[in-house]
């Protein structure tokens, strides 16, 4: 006798109706959210054109974003939310929220500290991404001062992309699909 539990036509149903639902939510959110975000590249280009603000933005932003894709996007789909997925089928509600909240603590303190050391570190960040704008110290002073009052950024993206994780593994697909 098998150890596996006959799945019903009706339960398998249920499931493909609830994948196609979630794949159909994610879909039209992550439409929605690459439609404003080319709203947005429009409307910043209409309003910096091609000039030395529009450089320095560019740049200032990078910084930042090249630390989101290590912290948010890696080490969240990467390592945490696999094993809170775990935790939530093969341990106790409280364990799993017991592990967030570590995790949270953790990636909290983590990123603070990388984010403070950014913003001290701009000057020096900007000229190793940016050679090219020591010729203007105009350019390289508003680089630098829009890359530290951007580096939160990479804090509140790194608590967002775990939250955003969480809820996919509750299955609540709507919310973080949007906000992404």
């Amino acid at each position: 006798m098998s150890d596996r539990t006959a799945v019903s036509p009706v339960s398998l149903q249920q499931e493909n109706h609830s994948l196609v639902k979630a794949a159909g939510v994610i879909g039209i959110a992550t439409f929605s959210s690459r439609i404003l975000g080319f709203i947005r590249d429009m409307v910043l280009a209409r309003l910096f054109g091609a000039t030395p603000a529009a450089d320095a933005f560019y740049v200032a932003f990078r910084i930042p974003s090249l630390l989101r894709e290590l912290f948010a996007e890696g080490s969240m789909s990467g390592a945490f939310i696999p094993v809170f997925t775990e935790y939530q089928s093969r341990k106790s509600k409280q364990e799993a929220w017991e592990l967030a909240s570590a995790a949270f603590t953790t990636l909290l303190t983590i990123v603070t500290l990388v984010t403070l050391v950014g913003i001290v570190t701009a000057p020096w960040l900007v000229q190793l991404l940016a050679p090219g704008f020591h010729s203007s110290p105009e350019k390289l002073a508003l680089t630098t001062l829009l890359a530290r009052v951007m580096f939160p950024y990479l804090l509140f993206i790194s608590l967002a992309a775990m939250a955003m994780g969480m809820l996919n593994s509750v299955r609540a697909f709507a919310v973080p699909a949007y906000a992404a």
